[in-house]
């Protein structure tokens, strides 16, 4: 008895949060997607794969930018434009930012034009 109450308490607590977590990331999509373009001439100082959790099929390309105002802008970028990405590449990023974002899940990567 006590292993189903235990099974039921999980369930539960699973939607809970599914029902708390779901809602505020399509409203962050929403708000992203409503932020204007911003457009910066950067170099890139840093490229990394990050996995989640313990299965490396699961991975997200981050770069990390540098403005001209030594503005660190770190994004997830498209796996095409990952690989042709070098450390102390410059050229002109364009991308979306949530207002005082400070993670790059706030941030949209639209395109790296390569000086």
């Amino acid at each position: 008895m006590s292993f189903i109450c235990s099974l039921a308490v999980m369930i539960v607590i699973f939607i809970v949060l599914f029902i708390l977590i779901v809602p505020s990331d399509r409203k962050r999509e929403r708000e992203l997607k409503a932020m204007p373009e911003q457009v910066a001439w950067v170099e890139i100082i840093k490229k990394e794969i990050r996995t989640e959790g313990s299965d490396p099929q699961f991975f997200y390309s981050i770069a990390t930018f540098k403005t001209s105002d030594g503005i660190e802008i770190e994004l997830q970028v498209f796996r095409d434009v990952y690989k042709t990405m070098q450390e102390g590449d410059t050229g002109m990023l364009t991308y979306k930012a949530l207002e005082n974002s400070t993670r790059w899940t706030e941030r949209n990567f639209i395109s790296f034009e390569k000086e």
